[in-house]
């Protein structure tokens, strides 16, 4: 089974995770999880999550980016993953 780091918190997030799952892979959705008790007003509860979506990057087979913008976190960890030589998908045609 691919393990897939998906980027993102929103709906199109949570639905990436099912779609994951219906192709035989395992959803690794941080962002989704941390936003349940995450908000946006703590930067520094922010920001260690931003860490452990990087230290994600080595367990994952690629990466899945949702949303119709690429933050400043999430091209961070693209960044890195490219250095990886890990997948990165683009779910929204805005982003291409």
């Amino acid at each position: 089974m691919n393990t897939i780091l998906i980027l993102g918190s929103g709906a199109e997030a949570i639905e990436a995770c099912r779609e994951a799952l219906r192709n035989d892979s395992i959803p690794n959705a941080p962002e989704v999880f941390y936003a349940t008790f995450i908000g946006n007003d703590d930067p520094e509860l922010k920001n260690k999550a931003r860490e452990i979506m990087i230290d994600e990057l080595v367990y994952a087979d690629e990466i899945r980016v949702t949303g119709c913008e690429i933050s400043e976190d999430h091209a961070e960890v693209i960044r890195k993953a490219k250095k990886l030589n890990k997948p990165v998908k683009l779910r929204n045609a805005y982003l291409q």
